[in-house]
């Protein structure tokens, strides 16, 4: 067996979904939102974290059907923000995406933390958010769309489409011959990306931070071992060699609320492009 290459970021983590980041709810709105890549501040919000002050106006537009959401879950959403004039300032229509958070951990405002919470997947919700739960008393303005006036109230429409919390698999080229299994040890050409990012020194969105040729040598492990993190090793199951997929991998699976230290922020969202090499066999 030739000599295994430590990868430091497959290792697995000790998660806990209570637990969140204490450098996130640390920073200034405007930070924790950036730290996602969705928004960009033309200036700081510091008002703190809880649900103190001025409550969030919730009003259920849609009745969802699926499971209940709550803190340290990680949703799918769309969504669109409005001025009270009507204007929209911010949508995911306007970022040409859906939008991808953790709910309780300060990767968006304060409000939707607050009028998210208990909803069901497949419902659509009208938040109307006060300045103390929003963007606080001074202008603050959005890439990819428009400034909100100091003091403003805001309304926001969330739909979510999802509670993301399995490995999204996409088979990108077929293999032949054997499958992986639990058990065998498989041999891996693998590349990781953040995202979304983070702040420094975190990783910056679509970032490399690890591939199997950075260090040299073989990358290999037993299937079922524990020895990577969960998502790499169920992305992996039933691959046959030659192939390849990329696994979009959500926080529960991957490094949760503990992130990698100057590497992956906490809650973040990552996703691994793999090439099965070679299956070995329970005592071949």
């Amino acid at each position: 067996m030739p000599s295994r290459t430590l990868h430091y970021s497959l290792i697995p983590r000790m998660i806990s979904a209570a637990v969140f980041e204490p450098l996130y709810r640390s920073l200034p709105v405007f930070l924790l939102v950036l730290a996602v890549g969705f928004l960009s501040a033309c200036s700081s919000d510091s008002n703190g974290g809880g649900n103190s002050g001025p409550a969030v106006e919730i009003t259920d537009i849609v009745e969802g059907t699926g499971r209940a959401v709550f803190f340290g879950q990680t949703l799918i959403t769309t969504f669109e923000g409005r001025l009270p004039d009507g204007t929209v300032f911010h949508s995911s229509e306007l970022n040409g995406e859906d939008l991808t958070f953790t709910l309780g951990v300060g990767q968006g405002l304060r409000g939707w933390d607050e009028g998210l919470q208990g909803m069901l997947e497949g419902g659509t919700r009208r938040l109307v958010i006060p300045p103390e739960k929003g963007f606080g008393d001074e202008e603050f303005c959005i890439a990819d769309g428009g400034c909100v006036p100091p003091n403003t109230v805001v309304t926001y429409d969330f739909t979510v489409k999802e509670i993301f919390d399995t490995v999204k698999i996409t088979q990108t080229e077929p293999g032949e011959g054997r499958t992986a299994e639990f058990g065998d040890i498989v041999f891996m050409d693998f590349f990781g990306f953040c995202t979304s990012g983070g702040p420094p020194p975190f990783c910056s969105e679509g970032e490399l931070f690890d591939a199997s040729n950075l260090a040299g040598g073989d990358f290999f492990f037993t299937i079922g071992g524990g020895t990577v993190i969960p998502g790499f090793e169920q992305g992996v199951l039933g691959m046959q060699v030659g192939s390849s997929r990329s696994l979009l991998i959500p926080p529960n699976l991957a490094y949760g609320g503990s992130g990698v230290r100057n590497l992956i922020p906490p809650w973040q969202v990552i996703r691994f492009e793999v090439t099965l090499k070679e299956i070995v066999k329970p005592g071949e």
